[in-house]
């Protein structure tokens, strides 16, 4: 299910937000506002909407997704919201028998040392 709001203002578009469900799983996939309307709190209001919405159909968990470490604002905007910040690790896979291999050693190695230091 995913479901795309905006909000107005003086019959302009000033903020939107799109969220998903799936199953008792919901997700936060994108938001924006235009400058100039802060004040208008567009983007609060939204996700306040699509957090209600997914407690209404049946959503048990609300996922913020990942946002790149570049973005703080963007991440203390999450938080702010109860989202729980965690290191994220983005892997390239090639597509050949020993870059396969490679990675394999490297993943397990990755829960070796997790297990290692906790």
């Amino acid at each position: 299910m995913l479901r795309c709001t905006l909000a107005y203002a003086d019959k302009q578009c000033i903020a939107m937000n799109i969220s998903a469900l799936d199953g008792g799983q919901a997700f936060y996939l994108h938001g924006g506002f235009a400058e100039g309307f802060s004040e208008w709190r567009g983007p609060d209001l939204l996700m306040f909407e699509a957090i209600s919405w997914a407690k209404r159909i049946g959503g048990k968990s609300f996922d913020f997704m990942s946002s790149p470490s570049s973005q703080v604002g963007l991440i203390k905007y999450k938080e702010k919201w109860g989202g729980v910040s965690r290191p994220q690790y983005t892997v390239d896979v090639y597509h050949s028998r020993i870059s396969l291999y490679v990675f394999q050693l490297a993943m397990k190695c990755f829960e070796f040392k997790k297990r290692i230091w906790k």
